[in-house]
């Protein structure tokens, strides 16, 4: 039987820290089924959903929970379940590029949430514009649209909610 772990870990930046957490699982005979890993500012955050059978993930969780008693890291450790598939849904990603603003990142979700639009990965990245200096925000996005939300309203009513918002989007088929 396969059990899964869900591990946080937030500590400063410094090379080769992906390569640390991932071989945590690893020597444990754990597989790392999903990750994200980035530098936010000066830190670096990781979360991590590994696998494997009970007595690896009981060692597994022993050695990240040990990376705690270090003041220099915060880690949260979760079990859960292998991940369920959404049954009557179908998979699309959402590419939108604007002005950064206040607000936009909470708008857009919105949308979604008000029509029980899950998000199985959320991704946004701020920076300058090259030639201008502008700051632009971009958001990437995979979702789940139920069966019962016609595709087409939803491009529709998405590309309204964007045009007012001054959001460039794209919404296509995974």
């Amino acid at each position: 039987m396969q059990y899964f772990l869900v591990i946080s870990i937030i500590t400063k930046d410094k090379p080769g820290l992906a390569e640390h957490f991932s071989g945590m699982a690893s020597d444990h005979g754990c597989n790392v089924e999903d990750s994200r890993m980035a530098v936010l500012g000066n830190e670096f955050a990781a979360i991590m959903m590994i696998s494997g059978d009970q007595n690896q993930i009981e060692q597994a969780e022993k050695s990240f929970n040990e990376l705690s008693a270090d003041a220099d890291f915060q880690v949260e450790i979760r079990r859960t379940e292998g991940q369920t598939t959404h049954q009557n849904s179908m998979p699309y990603t959402i590419h939108a590029l604007s002005l950064d603003g206040l607000g936009i990142i909470q708008q857009v979700t919105d949308f979604l949430a008000q029509r029980s639009i899950n998000i199985e990965n959320l991704q946004t990245n701020s920076y300058k514009a090259p030639h201008t200096g502008a700051p632009m925000l971009e958001i990437q996005m995979t979702v789940n649209i139920p069966g019962t939300i016609r595709i087409m309203n939803f491009r529709d009513e998405f590309a309204d909610m964007c045009d007012e918002l001054h959001i460039d989007s794209v919404v296509e088929p995974l």
